[in-house]
């Protein structure tokens, strides 16, 4: 046997997909070629290191959630009455064309690359809360008026972000700042809810529409959807109901 033809074997040989005779004579060969039992051991340091779980995407909790979400969409359509042939068809060709537009690469990001960038959002409006705590830069117009922080906001930003007052829900309004979230620029909204800071950010919107998420970093909760043109981020060390809560009211009120 040539070293060419025996380098042609090495990955079904690793494989366990050789018959017996091709697999005797391979061994014969290595036995007396040390180029070949070289590329033999190189191609296993690469398979122990493909195996490295390190290398494998972890899902987040997001993702997880919104995949566990699309799959009871499924299962609940399962569930519905047949439909006559021709609907099913009709159906099919929508999805074919749904699933193209929003996979293909001229059609949006992909479900993990979405849960990647919302992944990306969570742990920099954390990031940027800890450090304005830590800097006691919470705001830079304190005020308690709603329509006055809205007005500092105006020509500051490309767009002018809601301020709703959440004194109902027990969150006093305590002013805003300029900042920025994954490299992009944003509002903060300061609310304080017994001795709770929460923190509002309010940011140009990276995807479509998505109601409201929610995610956990070193500590904080966060409440998270897109609205419109804007996507809004609630940072907090409240339990997650609250936080959920507090995030349900934004989204009425704005």
């Amino acid at each position: 046997m040539k070293c060419q033809d025996c380098e042609e074997l090495l990955h079904p040989y690793l494989d366990g997909e050789l018959d017996a005779a091709r697999r005797s004579a391979v061994d014969e060969h290595l036995r007396d070629c040390a180029g070949c039992r070289h590329e033999l051991q190189r191609l296993q340091a690469l398979r122990g290191a493909l195996q490295n779980p390190e290398l494998r995407y972890a899902a987040s909790e997001t993702l997880r959630h919104r995949l566990m979400g699309e799959l009871k969409k499924a299962d609940a359509r399962e569930r519905r009455p047949a439909w006559p042939a021709w609907g099913a068809a009709i159906a099919a060709g929508v999805l074919a064309v749904a699933l193209f537009w929003n996979f293909a690469p001229h059609g949006g990001p992909s479900l993990e690359q979405l849960a990647k960038m919302d992944d990306a959002m969570v742990d920099s409006a954390v990031d940027q809360q800890q450090d304005a705590q830590k800097d006691d830069h919470l705001t830079e117009l304190a005020s308690a008026d709603a329509k006055a922080v809205q007005s500092w906001f105006s020509g500051k930003l490309a767009y002018v972000p809601p301020v709703p007052d959440l004194s109902a829900q027990g969150y006093t309004l305590v002013g805003g700042r300029l900042d920025k979230v994954n490299g992009e620029a944003a509002a903060a909204l300061t609310y304080q809810h017994g001795d709770d800071v929460v923190t509002v950010f309010v940011c140009a919107a990276q995807h479509g529409d998505k109601g409201l998420d929610l995610d956990s970093d070193d500590g904080y909760q966060v409440a998270y959807w897109t609205r419109g043109q804007l996507s809004f981020w609630v940072v907090s060390k409240l339990d997650l109901d609250h936080v959920k809560a507090l995030g349900a009211a934004i989204q009425q009120a704005t």
